[in-house]
């Protein structure tokens, strides 16, 4: 009797403890890998490092979608966005039209050949690129060269 007694205990244990922290544990099975690595201290011959801000994150998949639209540009080597928890924060937009939503910085390693307008034009094209419907908006401007 007191081996079903302790199985009934141990499942009700089991039960709580997922209601409990469930939900952060899926949220964090499905979240997706953001780089978080540091821009690189010393910068190769023939490159140049480029911080961005980026106005209209909202979630880790906001910052996945524009790295990888960022890397896919021509003359980009690297890149890197590392979004904190707690740092998300919604402050004066980056200009009168700029989406509502974090703004995080975004490091560059490309060839010097490459301008800024075409990394500022690869964030937009990341929220333009969402697809099955959803519309994201993000802005950007570059902050140091």
């Amino acid at each position: 009797m007191s081996r079903e007694l302790l199985n009934i205990a141990l499942a009700v244990a089991a039960v709580l403890l997922l209601a409990a922290g469930g939900a952060a544990l899926v949220e964090r099975a499905r979240a997706p890998h953001v780089s978080r690595v540091a821009a690189p201290a010393a910068i190769p011959e023939g490159a140049r490092l480029v911080t961005l801000e980026v106005s209209g994150i909202t979630c880790a998949n906001c910052a996945s979608r524009i790295t990888r639209e960022v890397e896919a540009t021509a003359g980009v080597r690297s890149c890197g966005m590392d979004l904190k928890p707690g740092r998300a924060f919604a402050p004066a937009p980056l200009s009168a039209g700029a989406p509502a939503g974090a703004v995080a910085r975004l490091w560059v390693l490309c060839d010097r050949a490459i301008a800024d307008t075409s990394l500022v034009a690869a964030v937009g094209r990341a929220g333009a690129g969402a697809g099955s419907g959803s519309v994201f908006a993000y802005a950007a401007r570059v902050v140091s060269r």
